[in-house]
């Protein structure tokens, strides 16, 4: 009688695994891109998180995706909810990114679960906005 037990384990492993995209280690972190990104993207990304110091050695992970526009995926071990002055961070560093990165594009950041499942989006339109307004004081 042959064992179906190794193969059912097989498929269960496979099934249960998400694809974040291609993987790049990034000095102890991870960050992960799909296509359209490209790998040099995906490595000014990383630059980017190291010197803003969410990349930090110790297994942070971030994730770069294109629709209509760019999405950077940050990662949290445990969800959180942030508190006005951390969205505030969130909002510079979205606008900052746009910037450097991404000629002043539109971009978004979602602060995820450790499987990047979304549980707070920050958008261009709104952090423009809190600038407007702090600008505005």
């Amino acid at each position: 009688m042959k064992s179906y037990l190794p193969v059912l384990f097989i498929l269960s492993l496979l099934s249960s695994c998400t694809n974040h995209g291609t993987h790049l280690d990034v000095d102890g972190d991870e960050m992960y891109y799909q296509a359209p990104v490209t790998e040099a993207t995906a490595f000014a990304v990383a630059g980017y998180l190291k010197k803003d110091q969410f990349f930090i050695g110790g297994g942070a992970k971030a994730q770069i995706l294109m629709d209509s526009m760019y999405t950077i995926n940050l990662a949290f071990a445990e969800k959180y909810n942030p508190g006005t002055d951390e969205i505030i961070g969130y909002q510079f560093m979205l606008l900052d990114m746009s910037n450097a990165l991404f000629e002043g594009k539109p971009i978004n950041i979602n602060l995820c679960d450790n499987n990047f499942k979304p549980f707070h989006n920050i958008s261009f339109t709104e952090a423009t906005s809190a600038l407007e307004s702090l600008m505005n004081k």
